[in-house]
């Protein structure tokens, strides 16, 4: 019975990765802390989306929020969480690579980005 309560919950940790804000969230969190505002603004949503994405984000231990004056900042909750980021961006671009999807633009664009940290780049 305690693995199944276990893969209950990793799956459901795990529904944090299938939604794309969400991931943009994560990615936003991997290079620094943001407020809700910071975030909203990075990945093109409202505040309110950003909010409840959050919200579910700390249910699942994945963010966690704390005050900084007058603000709120949220990180990422484990640095795990970055790696695993990372890990699962690298994969999929991989697959897109030898698949032939898309793979050179991505990785062409994510060069680009100063502040992305996938190791497997050409």
């Amino acid at each position: 019975m305690e693995r199944k309560l276990i893969s209950k919950r990793h799956a459901d940790v795990c529904k944090v990765f299938s939604n794309p804000m969400r991931i943009e969230i994560i990615e936003a969190l991997a290079e620094a802390d943001r407020t809700t505002t910071e975030l909203a603004e990075s990945v093109g949503a409202s505040t309110v989306s950003i909010s409840q994405a959050l919200s579910m984000m700390r249910e699942r231990n994945i963010v966690v929020s704390h005050r900084d004056g007058n603000n709120v900042r949220h990180s990422l909750a484990d640095p795990r969480v970055r790696q695993l980021f990372f890990t699962m961006r690298g994969m999929l671009l991989d697959h897109l690579e030898q698949s032939g999807e898309l793979a050179r633009e991505a990785r062409a664009a994510l060069r680009d980005d100063a502040t992305t940290d996938i190791t497997t780049v050409e």
